[in-house]
């Protein structure tokens, strides 16, 4: 994500080292209350009652309160060391004025507030592990945009999308896993990925395995890629919309996707409908996203043991 993006989905949920020690509690008190407001937070719940789940909800209605409050008195501090707001179980330290620096808050926090733009490059990470992971990646596509996302799905598919059995030998009819087995005697594996925002996405496939053969299992992996963006066949096609749909059934099984799907999306899962709509999708379809692809600027990052692994300008 550093590699594809400059901001925001390029930072780090991290702290980065640079700011270790810097970061102060007015800054950290501007964060939370920018960025934690009651008109930005979504909750949502199952098998519990509504009337519960209002109680949950309750103390959040005066968030924004606390933010409007909180906005004045880190841009004019007044010497108030901490108030409390009565019933939201919120205690809120400010600094004396002596102790704020002369930062524009707005400013530091604008770029989160972009949307994602996709750029394109490389990242190289050394490390003394033995292995190598390699991740080859194009801009993909929204979750928001549902044609486009179903077709990135088969074609994902189409791609293979690893081993789905435990100890399983990667082969079968996974085109990427299959062509890097054979290229490393089954010393690397290989995936599709397909990774969906709200306004961005990356498409591509990651490499992972020993060192030392991570130049064949790149290189076997990127002929695959290329040949199957190129020659979108409808048998191909077929076969992956089953197990899209596979995987979709998979996903819904779990209580945690189908309150990402509401949380993220606003509106549950219909495996029902979402079936209907991937039978819709045409080879056409498909083509035309891996079309969409191919015309994309490059993204590459490895970490690990990457003395053998290949550059980006190798594989353009």
């Amino acid at each position: 994500h550093r590699a594809a993006y400059r901001y925001n989905l390029g930072n780090s949920v991290y702290c980065p080292e640079s700011m270790v020690g810097s970061v102060n509690s007015a800054m950290l008190t501007y964060f939370l209350v920018d960025h934690f407001r009651g008109e930005d937070i979504t909750v949502v719940g199952s098998g519990i009652e509504q009337g519960e789940l209002e109680k949950f909800v309750e103390p959040l209605e005066t968030l924004d309160e606390v933010y409007e409050e909180i906005m004045d008195l880190l841009e004019d501090p007044r010497g108030r060391t901490s108030f409390d707001y009565s019933g939201s179980e919120y205690a809120i330290a400010v600094p004396e004025r002596e102790e704020v620096d002369i930062v524009d808050m707005e400013d530091i926090f604008k770029i989160p507030h972009l949307p994602a733009k996709y750029y394109g490059g490389e990242l190289r990470i050394k490390n003394t592990s033995p292995d190598a992971t390699f991740i080859f990646a194009k801009q993909g596509v929204s979750y928001n945009n549902e044609r486009d996302l179903l077709a990135s799905g088969i074609l994902q598919m189409i791609l293979g999308t690893g081993i789905s059995m435990k100890y399983g030998s990667g082969g079968g009819s996974h085109k990427l896993s299959s062509a890097v087995c054979q290229a490393t005697d089954r010393k690397c594996s290989a995936t599709g990925i397909n990774i969906n925002y709200s306004d961005s996405g990356l498409f591509g496939y990651a490499v992972r395995g020993t060192g030392y053969e991570m130049r064949a299992a790149v290189e076997a992996a990127n002929k695959v890629f290329k040949e199957t963006l190129s020659d979108i066949k409808s048998s191909d096609v077929e076969a992956a919309k089953n197990k899209l749909k596979s995987a979709y059934g998979y996903y819904a099984e779990n209580d945690a996707n189908l309150m990402y799907e509401i949380g993220t999306k606003g509106r549950a899962l219909d495996l029902n409908a979402l079936f209907q709509s991937i039978d819709q999708i045409s080879q056409q379809d498909v083509a035309k996203f891996a079309d969409k692809v191919k015309a994309s600027p490059s993204t590459a990052s490895s970490a690990g043991n990457i003395m053998n692994t290949p550059v980006l300008q190798e594989l353009e």
